[in-house]
């Protein structure tokens, strides 16, 4: 079972994993058109594949070299070998913070989509800093608009997901849980994810929010 889409209730990431399905699941029924081709820029295990394949008939996984996923292999600077306007739309769910070139990694974005293509970004607003290899930036909703209109975007829909409340529980659970024993956190993860879910009312137009979630046109 892909962990990420069906976390374990006893995970520390419970909460904001299963939103962010049900986000990606929202975003395929009601945007995504079928038989459509779509890059997932900086794939990782492309854990969101599944829910996209169900309407696009090409889901090409773009990463750098040692990523046994990416069918796609990306050039040392991350630029995409592949031809300009080749994609309906390009994925990028959790990238961003990690990216050191932020205007290159748009700017490719932007060359390989059609003209009226859609990037899907999702990108941390407060989070714990975690590095793969790196973690440079964090956003507010605005800055994030700001810096995909800077590349020639037009933002077509905003979400912000998981709300103040529940943010904030995920960090003190994060600062907390450092160094301790599996069957602390287990209970303590148990415990957050029940508080997460009493707090917060599972919107996904949160002003301040753990992610934002921007579709932006090109």
């Amino acid at each position: 079972m892909n962990k990420r889409l069906y976390p374990d209730k006893y995970s520390g990431r419970y909460f904001i994993l299963t939103q962010l399905r049900k986000i990606n699941e929202q975003i395929v029924d009601e945007i995504i058109q079928y038989k459509t081709d779509l890059i997932d820029y900086g794939c990782g295990s492309a854990p969101y594949r599944d829910i996209y394949l169900k309407k696009v008939r090409r889901y090409d996984n773009s990463d750098f070299e040692n990523n046994v996923h990416a069918n796609i292999q990306l050039n040392k600077l991350g630029i995409i070998p592949a031809d300009n306007s080749l994609y309906d739309y390009v994925l990028s769910t959790q990238v961003l913070e990690h990216v050191e070139n932020v205007d290159l990694y748009l700017n490719e974005s932007y060359r390989v989509l059609k003209k009226g293509g859609l990037l899907i970004l999702s990108t941390h607003g407060y989070w714990k800093y975690h590095p793969d290899p790196e973690d440079y930036w964090r956003w507010t909703k605005v800055g994030l608009i700001k810096t995909l209109e800077k590349a020639g975007f037009k933002v077509e829909k905003t979400y912000g997901i998981m709300g103040l409340a529940a943010s904030g529980l995920q960090l003190f659970q994060d600062a907390i849980s450092r160094n301790k024993n599996r069957v602390f956190k287990s209970i303590l993860f148990r415990i957050i994810n029940f508080l997460q879910h009493i707090s917060d009312n599972r919107s996904f137009d949160y002003n301040d929010a753990a992610v934002y979630l921007i579709i932006a046109k090109k």
